[in-house]
């Protein structure tokens, strides 16, 4: 991966990139589905590539590639884009080298080697969870990502990281007489520590719960979000306004 990226880097430089950066980065992924009560398929895939970030005068361009011999081409591009970019009125420069704080918690090695097998429990314990509680799974999921990365710059940033993740979610219905009601239920971790059954059970709790729910008239007033709630109404409004790239370029509300 370093002789990958170093390849990169110097075929942006000779062609004309002020600044370069590559990040090269392996991946095994573990998809599994759920649908109604049961698995509708479960994936494992492995993947590498590397991404290519050239700088020319202010204006960055990116490129990227899962062939090795295609870098050369992806490092051009790179470079190509950059030139047919807008400057950025705000680009400092890449990251140079200094003392950097140190990510702890992000690699488990238990979460690195679990098969294919113990995913598909882990799934079906979703179900379990969510007929527990007297409702009916509808969809769900569950991906677990090991991973390693390498990123090296013209500044002198050389810098490796391993990383794994687990996702799990699943939505489901209830029914009552005429009522009906919906809920979901995720959990998301760096290592392997969630309970793949208590997230479905308490998918399965909410929906109950949520059924028969009552009226109220148009009125200006406090209203108490649970914590899902009030998470989906962040990602879609607050949260990318945050973002750098939106502030700089006026779609943000704190530009």
């Amino acid at each position: 991966m370093i002789s990958l990226a170093s390849q990169a880097i110097e075929h942006a430089r000779s062609s004309g990139a002020d600044e370069v950066e590559a990040y090269c980065v392996t991946d095994r992924s573990v998809s599994i589905n759920t649908k109604l009560e049961h698995i509708e398929y479960a994936l494992e895939s492995f993947a590498r590539g590397i991404g290519i970030r050239a700088i020319v005068s202010g204006a960055v361009g990116f490129s990227s590639t899962n062939r090795e011999d295609s870098i050369e081409e992806a490092s051009l591009l790179a470079v190509r884009s950059a030139r047919a970019s807008q400057p950025d009125p705000d680009w400092n420069s890449l990251p140079h080298q200094g003392s950097y704080p140190a990510v702890h918690g992000v690699f488990d090695p238990k979460l690195a080697e679990i098969e294919l097998s113990e995913c598909v429990e882990l799934a079906a314990d979703l179900i379990r969870g969510v007929t527990s509680a007297g409702a009916v799974p509808t969809s769900g999921g569950l991906a677990v990502s090991t991973g390693t990365g390498y990123i090296v710059n013209t500044n002198g940033i050389e810098h490796t990281e391993e990383g794994t993740s687990i996702a799990a979610s699943i939505e489901c219905i209830v029914k009552d007489g005429s009522g009906i009601s919906t809920a979901y239920e995720f959990d998301i971790s760096r290592n392997l520590d969630i309970d793949t059954y208590e997230i479905g059970k308490r998918a399965g709790e909410l929906a109950k719960q949520s059924l028969h729910g009552g009226k109220i008239e148009t009125a200006r007033t406090a209203v108490l979000f649970c914590p899902l709630a009030i998470a989906d109404i962040l990602e879609y409004t607050f949260i990318p306004s945050l973002s750098a790239d939106n502030v700089q370029k006026g779609r943000s509300m704190l530009s």
